[in-house]
C-alpha cells in the first residue's frame, strides 16, 4: 500500500498499536509457558468474555483480511477462576487452528462460532467452525503432543497439547472436540 501513498498517518499507528499489543501478549504467552510448571502462579477470577475479547482483538484483523466472519455469542458470562492469559491463549489457539484449516480447505463463507453459556457453577465455551469437521481417526490424536495434521512447517503439533494441558491439569475443566454437520466443535468446561 506504501507504494501508492494510500497509507495516512492513522493506518500506521493503528498497525504500530496492534503490532506492539500482539508482541505483548507473545511475550506473556512465553512467560506463561516458561510458568507453566511453577506452582506458586496466583490464580484470579475472570470474566469468560474478557478472556475471549481479548483473543479475538489479537486475531480479528487477520481474519477480517481473510474474509472469515466471526461471531461472538454471549448467552451467559460469568467470573472462572484460573490464569486469563493461559485461558486466553486456549481461545487463541482453537481460533487459529480453525482459520487455518479454513482457509486450507478453501471453504465458501468461512466462519468461526464462539459461544458462552453457563449451566449452574459450570461454564461452557464452544468454538465451532465450519471447516467440515475432523476425520474420525485424527479425533482420537488431536490432543497427542506433536501430533498434527499440518506440514510439519506450519506447526509443531503441541498447540492442542499444551491447551488441554492449561484447561484440564491448571484449571480443573475439560477440554474435548467432536463434530457437527457444519465442522469441528471444541468444547471447553471450566467451573466458576
Amino acid at each position: 500500500t506504501t507504494r501508492f501513498k494510500k497509507v495516512d498517518n492513522d493506518y500506521i499507528l493503528n498497525a504500530i498499536d496492534k503490532s506492539d499489543k500482539m508482541i505483548e501478549f507473545m511475550s506473556n504467552t512465553i512467560d506463561d509457558f516458561r510458568n507453566f510448571y511453577k506452582p506458586d502462579k496466583k490464580k484470579e477470577d475472570f470474566y469468560v468474555s474478557d478472556a475471549c475479547k481479548k483473543a479475538i482483538n489479537i486475531i480479528d484483523a487477520t481474519l477480517e483480511n481473510l474474509g472469515i466472519n466471526l461471531i461472538l455469542d454471549i448467552k451467559e458470562d460469568k467470573k472462572i477462576f484460573g490464569y486469563p492469559t493461559e485461558f486466553s491463549q486456549v481461545i487463541l489457539n482453537i481460533i487459529s487452528n480453525a482459520k487455518d484449516v479454513l482457509i486450507e480447505k478453501n471453504i465458501k463463507n468461512p466462519k468461526i462460532e464462539i459461544n458462552i453459556e453457563s449451566k449452574g457453577i459450570l461454564s461452557i465455551i464452544s468454538i465451532k467452525d465450519n471447516a467440515g469437521g475432523i476425520e474420525e481417526k485424527n479425533l482420537e490424536q488431536i490432543f497427542d503432543p506433536y501430533y498434527s495434521t499440518k506440514d510439519s512447517s506450519k506447526g509443531t503439533g503441541l498447540g492442542l497439547y499444551i491447551s488441554k494441558l492449561i484447561i484440564e491439569r491448571n484449571m480443573g475443566g475439560d477440554l474435548s472436540v467432536s463434530n457437527n454437520s457444519e465442522g469441528a466443535v471444541f468444547k471447553i468446561v471450566v467451573a466458576g
